[in-house]
């Protein structure tokens, strides 16, 4: 193949490649991958230049030219024009993975641009106005006045201009497992942009690391990269109390790697309320277990409202569009789409909303034209559904694709679990 030869059966994945590679042969050869794909196999905004392609593509489904085994052929002149590329989410402005370089074409930008390597913002030494106090926050008009909200986690804080990091600044949370964030924050409607932290194998990423009380409201955040291990979400790692609210939240182009307990939005919730929340144009989101488009896990009396989520999200066991895995929590009027797949030949629980709904779950007036793929427990809406969990005015219309205990709704439904006039009309 012109990229790979072939693609195995155990959940092989590209994301965000081409190929320029003219690839000759005696048997199974192909201008992108060479042989079969295998049942879990993921390839995602990938592309080889086709130089007989007559139909021009237009980010981010119309026009290019299918390859016979994965991939998308696109005429020289779009895989030259960087807007069709960047329309599929590929990244060449904060913290840039690509540049068009000397000769037209894409090139992964070096990873040693920075002189001294990668480097923390220091913080202002003033807020642009305000007390601190709920009625009178401090105002922050910087990316150093972001970073000084560190230096006091009890105060509330309003963002009063768009933000934004160079490719040679990374992050450091709000917030840890020891000093939590008690305070609140405005996004007022305003971006941050080219967030990203590098500390591979550390929990508690994301904005915020740990919060354990107030509101987070009015927030949009791009172009976030965050990498490490346990508790990551774009806007907050871990959020343990009922008086966590994040309100009117929009997270555009995040990439999250990790373990445990990932989210687009909020790695663990364990009673927070999360509604408003809109995750769209291209996610990815990589981990093990406990992995959603929304949340990695939301525990008894949480819930998420209103909202829609596009991702595609990998892991291993309970991996779901919106949640991973949820226990008594509610899940109520969201739509997804995207891809939601396993790697390796154990994926379990995955589903359109919800991978693993344990007991006392509730998801009402939800939608997936999400495509789930795995080996067992595997459902266009919930991948498991456990004892007295109700799905309610609900439905699935993606490709469903399992081993074992596939349902075009639900995988596996448990005893004592309700199915009320909900529907599907997935291919399974």
């Amino acid at each position: 193949g012109g990229l790979v030869g072939q693609l195995g059966a155990t959940g092989g994945v590209i994301i965000n490649s081409y190929t320029r590679s003219a690839a000759t042969g005696n048997s199974n050869v192909d201008k992108f991958i060479g042989g079969n794909l295998g049942l879990n196999s993921l390839i995602v905004n990938s592309f080889f230049e086709d130089t007989g392609c007559g139909s021009p593509f237009t980010p981010p489904a119309t026009g290019g030219c299918a390859g016979a085994n994965g991939g998308l052929g696109l005429a020289t002149a779009d895989l030259q024009t960087q807007s069709d590329l960047s329309g599929v989410g590929w990244n060449f402005t904060n913290n840039a993975t690509w540049v068009m370089g000397g000769s037209s074409y894409p090139e992964v930008v070096t990873i040693n641009t920075c002189p001294t390597g990668s480097s923390a913002v220091a913080a202002d030494a003033t807020f642009a106005g305000g007390t601190g106090t709920s009625g009178d926050p401090y105002l922050i008009d910087s990316t150093a006045r972001l970073v000084k909200m560190g230096e006091n986690l009890t105060k509330y804080y309003k963002l009063t201009a768009n933000v934004g990091f160079s490719s040679c600044q990374h992050w450091i949370p709000i917030g840890d497992a020891t000093t939590k964030f008690t305070g609140g924050f405005d996004g007022n409607s305003k971006i941050i942009k080219g967030l990203r932290t590098i500390t591979n194998g550390s929990n508690y990423k994301g904005l915020f690391g740990y919060i354990q009380s107030g509101e987070i409201k009015n927030l949009i955040m791009e172009d976030s990269i965050i990498e490490g291990g346990a508790f990551m979400g774009t806007i907050v790692g871990r959020a343990d109390s009922a008086s966590n609210i994040f309100d009117n939240i929009t997270v555009t182009r995040t990439t999250i790697n990790g373990t445990t307990s990932l989210g687009g939005v909020v790695g663990y919730a364990l009673q927070a309320k999360l509604k408003n929340i809109t995750v769209d144009d291209y996610n990815f989101i990589n981990g093990t277990t406990d992995v959603g488009g929304v949340a990695g896990y939301l525990g008894t009396n949480a819930w998420i409202e209103n909202g829609s989520a596009s991702a595609d999200i990998i892991g291993t066991t309970d991996v779901g569009g919106v949640v991973g895995q949820t226990v008594g929590g509610t899940i109520h009027n969201f739509s997804t789409t995207g891809k939601i797949s396993s790697l390796g030949d154990n994926g379990a629980a995955l589903g359109g909303i919800v991978g693993y709904a344990n007991s006392s779950t509730l998801v009402a007036k939800c939608s997936s034209s999400a495509t789930v793929s795995g080996n067992n427990y595997i459902g266009g809406l919930v991948g498991e559904a456990k004892t007295q969990t109700n799905i309610i005015y609900s439905y699935s219309t993606g490709n469903i694709y399992g081993d074992t205990k596939a349902g075009g709704l639900i995988g596996y439904l448990h005893q004592d679990a309700r199915v009320v006039r909900s529907f599907s009309s997935s291919p399974v």
